[in-house]
């Protein structure tokens, strides 16, 4: 999506969460509340993901405090996921559903 469609499109959408949810996205930071979740979490990551890096994954699946699980895959942001991701993403949902 080219960028000068994408800047309008989260300030809108910033804008919305901020009017209805009461928080700034751009202020979020997800490692300082991880550690008092504990519902069951699967983790996924792209190795060569530039846009999230693996290791904010990482730092994110050790100080998840529940259960978790972690699949990594070759490709990028925007790569298709891999079969064996979907296998994983299901036996995680059928087994804590």
């Amino acid at each position: 999506m080219p960028n000068f469609l994408v800047s309008p499109a989260l300030k809108l959408i910033s804008s919305t969460i901020q009017k209805k949810a009461n928080f700034d996205i751009y202020k979020l930071s997800p490692i300082e509340h991880v550690k008092e979740q504990f519902m069951p979490a699967l983790f996924a990551t792209a190795k060569d993901d530039n846009f999230i890096k693996p290791h904010h994954t990482d730092e994110l699946l050790q100080a998840y405090s529940g259960d978790k699980n972690i699949v990594k895959f070759e490709g990028d942001h925007n790569s298709s996921r891999p079969s064996f991701f979907f296998d994983s993403a299901s036996i995680f949902l059928y087994t804590i559903l």
